[in-house]
C-alpha cells in the first residue's frame, strides 16, 4: 500500500498530456481558420480538460489556454452561455492560482475581449462594459511597452468601443479622453498602414464629435484640417468623407454656411466613391438641415436631401440597415418636421411613427421612457424625436384648439423628461451632464408654455419648473445619504487626485512625453471614481429607487412641508421668449408670464444701480422707480403675504430685498416686509429636511478664519479689519475658535471646517481664478471650487463667506450658477451667506457681526439676516444706508435656528431674584425677631 501511495503521483503524471504538445495543438486551433469545432475537436479538447483536472500541475497558463479554446469553440456554435462559463473559468485560473505571478496577462486581455463580444451578443450591456473595463485594467498594469505592443490590437478595439459607448450616452468628456488615449496607442499598432489610419480617423471622429457637442469649435477645426492633410499624404482618401462632413458642421458654427455647403458636397462625393453608406446618410441630413432648411429656408430642397439619405438606407443590405437604423430614425424625424412646417400633420405623425419603428416595430411613445437604453446607439436622436413630436402636437393645438392635442404634448414632454433622467443616471462625467441640461432647456420652456396656455395645469407646470433646476445637485445629495464613511473618504481622495492631475495636465505641453501618462492616469482615476459611485448605487438600489421615485415635488408637498413656517415660495423660469413666475402660498398657487425683453432690460438696470455705490448715489430717484417697476413685473396681481418667503431663481441671482414695494414719498424696501432666503429648488429643501441629521455631541459652534495678509499674491490688499471682526463675532458664542493670520491656511480650513456648526470666512474671493472657476483666498494659497471636497460628513449648518463675489460663478443653463454656495451645498452644508458683488470691507464686517448677534439670540437665519440689514440701515449715515452696502449678502439654503434661544437664562435670573428676595426678607425678619427679644449682634 505504501508503495502504491509513493508511485501514485508518478502514475498520475504519466496520464497528464505533454505541455509542449498540448500547447502546439491549442495554437493550431487558434490559427487554423477551418477549426470551427467539429465533434471530434470538441472531444479532443474535453479529453485534455479531463486529464488536466487530475494533474498535479493543473491551473497553469496552459490549462487556462485550453479552457479559453473550448469557450471560443462554443461561441462559434452560438452556445454563448457555455462559452461565457469557460472564459470565466480560464480567467479564474489566471487570477486564483498560487503562482499567478507566472500568469499570462495577454490571455486575460483576450478573454475579456471575447467576453465583451459574447455579452454583446446576448444583450447584456452592463456586463459588456464591465469586461471592457477589466481588459483596460490588465493592459494598464503591464509594466513594459513591449508587452503592451503585443496586445495593442485588442486594446485599440476596446478603446474604440468605450469612446463610442460614452458618446452614445452623452458622456462627451469621457468620450474625448478615451479617443485621445486611442490616438496615443495607435502608433504602436503593428497592423497595415490603412488599419492604423482607420484607427486614427476613428479616434479623431469621436474626439471631434465630442468637441462639437460641447461647443469647442475652434479646437475641432484645427484637428480636422491637420488630419485632412494626413489622409491625403497617406492615400487614405476613404476617410475624407467623414472629415469633410465634420468640417462642414464647424463652418456652420462659424456662420459660414456657403463654405459648409461646399464641405458637405465634398463629403457626399467621397462617401459615394467609397460606398460609405452611413457617412452619406449623415451628410445628406446635415446638408438638408443646416443649409437648405435653416439657411436658405427652402423646405422643398431640405425634404429632397432627407429623401436621398433615406433612399440609401432603403437600398442597402439587411446587415447595413441594422447598423444604420438610428441614422434612418434621424432622417425620418426631420422629414416629419418639414411636414409640420407645411402644416400637414397627418403626414408628420406618420413619419414620426416610422422613426420610432426603427427602434422597435410599432413602438409607442409611452413605452420609450422604460425601454433598455442599449437598444439606442445615439440617444440624442431619440430625445430629439420625442421633443419634436411634442412640439408638433403643441403647434397643432394652437391652430385647432383641440384639448386632446395639448394633453398629448404635455404627456410627451413628461416622457422625454423621464428618458433624460435615465440618461443622466448612466452618465458619470459632470461636464457632460451640464451640457445635456443646457441643450434640453427648451423642453422645460415649451412644456411650461403649454401648461400656461391651456390654463388649470398648475401641478404639471410646477413639475416642469422643478425639473428645470438643480437636478444634478439634488441627485448628488441623495446619493451621499447612502455613502458610508469609508466610501466618502475614498471619494474625496480620488477627487483630490483628479484635481491635481487636471492641474498638471494644464501645465504640461501636449507634445511632452509625460502628457500622455498624465492623461492616462486621469482616465484611470476617473474610472475608479465611477466604479466607486456605481458600487454605492448597486449596493443601495432599492433605497435609491425609492428616493428617485419620490423626486417629483407637488404644490401640496410644498404647502404641507416647506411652508409650515414660511409664507410663500416663488420660483422663476427664464426662457428664450418669456419669463414665468410661479408663486405658492399656504392656500393658493398662481403662474404669471412676463415679457423677456422687459424683464432683462429692467433687471440689468436694477443690478447696475445696486452694485455701484457712486452710480446709485447720483441716480437714487431713478433707481427707486426701476426697483418699483421690477417689483410690479414680478408680482403683477397681488402682494405676497408678509413674512418669511423663499425665492428659487433661474439663471442669475439678484437680491429681492432692495425692490421697492410702494411708490409713496418715502419708498419702502421689500426687506421691511419679508425675511428672504434663496434656494436651488423646492426639492433641494425637501431632501435636506428628509435626511437632516442632528449635530453630533461635541460639535463646536463656530470657526472664524481671517488670513489678513496675502504675501503670495501682491494684487490682494491686506484686510486689516478682518481679524477684529472675527474676534468680535467670537464673543457672541461660548464655544468658538479662530484661525487668524498665518494659521488661516487652506489646509487648516479643509481639516477643520466640518467640526463646527458655523464657519465664518473673512477674506478675499474671486468668481474666476487662474483655472476659470471661483476661488477663496487663504493665507498660503487659494482654494478652487472643484478642489473643495469633504472627507467626512460635515456638521456644518452655515458658512458665512464674507468676501467679494462669492455668490458668482459660471452659469450653466438649466442647472444654475456654480459658485461656492453650491460647492458647500454639494457636500451637505445646508446654508451659506455669500456676496453677489464686491463689497466694502467695513460694511461687510459690520453686517456680519450684527447678523451673528441675532443668530446667537436664537433667531432663524433668514430672520437674523433681515433684522441685521434693517439695523444696518437704521444705524448708518448718509449714503451708507443705500442697498450697495447691505444688499449683496444673500442667504442660500435652509433657514434653521442654529443657536437655540437662551430662555434658560431668564428662568435662572428669575430664580436667583426670588432666592435673593426671600433671603433679604428672611434676614429682615430675623433682625426684627432678635430686636424684639433684645438680642444684640456681637461687635467685630
Amino acid at each position: 500500500m505504501l508503495l502504491i501511495l509513493c508511485l501514485l503521483p508518478v502514475l498520475v503524471s504519466a496520464q497528464c498530456p505533454d505541455k509542449d504538445s498540448l500547447r502546439k495543438r491549442l495554437d493550431f486551433y487558434l490559427f487554423d481558420r477551418s477549426a470551427t469545432g467539429t465533434p471530434a475537436q470538441f472531444s479532443e479538447l474535453k479529453q485534455y480538460e479531463h486529464q488536466l483536472d487530475n494533474c498535479p500541475t493543473r491551473g497553469d497558463s496552459t490549462h487556462a489556454l485550453l479552457l479559453q479554446r473550448i469557450g471560443i469553440l462554443y461561441a462559434k456554435h452560438c452556445e454563448y452561455a457555455k462559452a461565457i462559463v469557460y472564459l470565466h473559468l480560464s480567467n479564474r485560473l489566471m487570477k486564483d492560482h498560487p503562482k499567478k505571478q507566472n500568469a499570462d496577462p495577454g490571455l486575460l486581455i483576450k478573454n475579456y475581449y471575447h467576453l465583451f463580444r459574447l455579452y454583446d451578443s446576448v444583450g447584456k450591456p452592463a456586463e459588456s462594459m464591465a469586461v471592457l473595463d477589466s481588459c483596460m485594467m490588465v493592459f494598464n498594469g503591464l509594466k513594459h511597452q513591449r508587452q503592451k505592443g503585443n496586445y495593442i490590437n485588442y486594446v485599440l478595439r476596446v478603446i474604440e468601443l468605450k469612446a463610442a459607448a460614452f458618446y452614445d450616452i452623452g458622456d462627451y468628456n469621457k468620450c474625448s479622453s478615451y479617443a485621445s488615449m486611442g490616438e496615443q496607442y495607435t502608433p504602436a499598432y503593428e497592423g497595415s498602414r490603412s488599419d492604423s489610419m482607420r484607427y486614427f480617423i476613428t479616434f479623431l471622429t469621436w474626439k471631434v464629435n465630442a468637441l462639437l457637442a460641447t461647443q469647442q469649435y475652434a479646437q475641432a477645426e484645427v484637428l480636422l484640417k491637420n488630419k485632412a492633410e494626413a489622409c491625403k499624404t497617406f492615400d487614405s482618401y476613404k476617410s475624407l468623407g467623414t472629415i469633410y462632413d465634420l468640417l462642414g458642421q464647424v463652418q456652420i458654427n462659424n456662420k459660414n454656411p456657403l463654405q459648409a455647403r461646399d464641405y458637405f458636397m465634398q463629403s457626399i462625393a467621397s462617401a459615394w466613391k467609397y460606398n460609405d453608406t452611413i457617412g452619406c446618410m449623415q451628410t445628406y441630413l446635415n446638408l438638408g438641415y443646416y443649409i437648405y432648411d435653416k439657411y436658405y429656408q427652402d423646405r422643398r430642397l431640405a425634404l429632397a436631401s432627407y429623401r436621398k439619405g433615406l433612399a440609401l438606407f432603403s437600398g442597402s443590405s439587411k446587415g447595413l440597415q441594422e447598423s444604420n437604423r438610428m441614422e434612418a430614425l434621424n432622417l425620418l424625424a426631420n422629414i416629419a418636421n418639414i411636414y409640420v412646417q407645411y402644416k400637414t400633420y397627418d403626414s408628420a405623425f406618420r413619419y414620426y411613427q416610422l422613426a420610432f419603428d426603427q427602434i422597435s416595430p410599432q413602438l409607442q411613445e409611452k413605452n420609450v421612457g422604460d425601454m433598455p437604453l442599449d437598444q439606442v446607439t445615439k440617444i440624442e436622436y431619440l430625445t430629439g424625436l420625442l421633443l419634436d413630436e411634442a412640439d408638433a402636437y403643441y403647434k397643432l393645438y394652437r391652430e385647432r384648439k383641440n384639448k386632446a392635442h395639448i394633453e398629448k404634448a404635455i404627456s410627451l414632454y413628461k416622457i422625454t423628461d423621464k428618458l433624460l433622467d435615465r440618461i443622466k443616471s448612466e452618465q458619470q462625467d459632470v461636464e457632460s451632464k451640464l451640457f445635456w441640461r443646457r441643450d434640453n432647456h427648451r423642453l422645460y420652456e415649451h412644456a411650461i408654455e403649454a401648461c400656461d396656455r391651456v390654463g388649470g395645469k398648475l401641478d404639471e407646470a410646477f413639475y416642469f419648473f422643478e425639473k428645470s433646476r438643480a437636478t444634478l445637485l439634488n441627485d448628488q445629495l441623495t446619493e451621499q445619504q447612502f455613502l458610508g464613511s469609508s466610501a466618502m473618504f475614498k471619494q474625496a481622495q480620488l477627487q483630490t487626485k483628479i484635481f491635481q492631475l487636471q492641474q498638471q495636465l494644464r501645465r504640461t505641453d501636449m507634445n511632452a512625453a509625460q502628457y500622455s501618462r498624465i492623461q492616462n492616469d486621469l482616465i484611470q482615476f476617473g474610472d475608479e471614481l465611477d466604479r466607486l459611485l456605481q458600487r454605492n448605487k448597486s449596493g443601495n438600489l432599492p433605497r435609491f429607487q425609492s428616493a428617485f421615485d419620490a423626486a417629483a415635488v407637488t404644490i401640496r408637498h410644498v404647502q404641507q412641508t416647506i411652508l409650515k413656517d414660511h409664507k410663500a415660495l416663488v420660483e422663476l423660469f427664464e426662457g428664450d421668449s418669456a419669463v414665468y413666475i410661479f408663486t405658492i402660498t399656504k392656500k393658493d398657487a398662481c403662474l404669471n408670464k412676463i415679457s423677456k425683453r422687459d424683464y432683462d432690460s429692467t433687471l440689468n438696470k436694477y443690478l447696475a444701480y445696486i452694485s455701484d455705490p457712486s452710480f446709485l448715489n447720483r441716480n437714487t430717484s431713478v433707481y427707486y422707480s426701476t426697483a418699483r417697476y421690477l417689483y410690479g413685473l414680478l408680482f403683477p396681481d397681488k402682494a405676497l403675504p408678509r413674512g418669511r418667503i423663499i425665492i428659487s431663481p433661474d439663471g442669475r441671482y439678484f437680491p429681492f430685498e432692495p425692490l421697492i414695494t410702494s411708490s409713496r414719498k418715502t419708498p419702502r424696501y421689500f426687506l421691511y416686509d419679508y425675511a428672504v432666503s434663496y434656494t436651488y429648488s423646492a426639492r433641494y429643501l425637501l431632501i435636506l429636511n428628509k435626511y437632516q441629521r442632528e449635530p453630533e455631541e461635541g460639535t463646536q459652534m463656530l470657526l472664524g478664519m481671517a488670513p489678513v495678509n496675502y504675501t503670495y499674491d501682491t494684487s490682494l490688499p491686506p484686510l486689516q479689519q478682518s481679524n477684529g471682526s472675527v474676534e468680535r463675532v467670537l464673543a457672541y458664542f461660548a464655544d468658538a475658535d479662530t484661525l487668524l493670520f498665518a494659521r488661516a491656511t487652506k489646509k487648516n480650513f479643509l481639516k477643520n471646517f466640518y467640526k463646527y456648526r458655523i464657519s465664518y470666512l473673512s477674506t478675499h474671493a474671486s468668481d474666476s481664478g487662474s483655472m476659470g472657476e471661483p476661488v477663496i483666498y487663504f493665507a498660503d494659497e487659494p482654494l478652487s471650487l472643484s478642489e473643495f471636497v469633504a472627507e467626512k460628513r460635515p456638521a456644518t449648518q452655515l458658512v458665512i463667506a464674507s468676501a467679494c463675489k462669492t455668490g458668482l460663478g459660471k452659469l450653466y443653463r438649466g442647472e444654475g450658477v456654480y459658485n461656492f454656495s453650491r460647492g458647500f451645498a454639494s457636500v451637505g452644508i445646508p446654508a451659506c451667506v455669500n456676496n453677489l458683488w464686491s463689497v466694502q470691507e467695513a460694511a461687510a464686517n459690520r453686517l456680519t457681526e450684527i447678523f451673528c448677534s441675532y443668530i446667537a439670540e436664537g433667531e432663524p437665519t433668514d430672520v437674523a439676516l433681515q433684522k441685521a440689514k434693517m439695523k444696518f440701515i437704521e444705524t448708518s449715515e448718509g449714503g451708507q444706508a443705500l442697498p450697495y452696502y447691505w444688499a449683496a449678502a444673500i442667504l442660500s439654503g435652509t433657514t434653521d435656528v442654529i443657536a437655540p434661544k437662551k430662555e434658560h437664562r431668564w428662568r435662572m435670573t428669575v430664580m436667583l431674584s426670588l432666592v435673593a428676595l426671600f433671603t433679604v426678607a428672611g434676614l429682615l425678619g430675623l433682625r426684627q425677631f432678635r430686636k424684639e427679644r433684645g438680642w444684640k449682634y456681637p461687635r467685630n
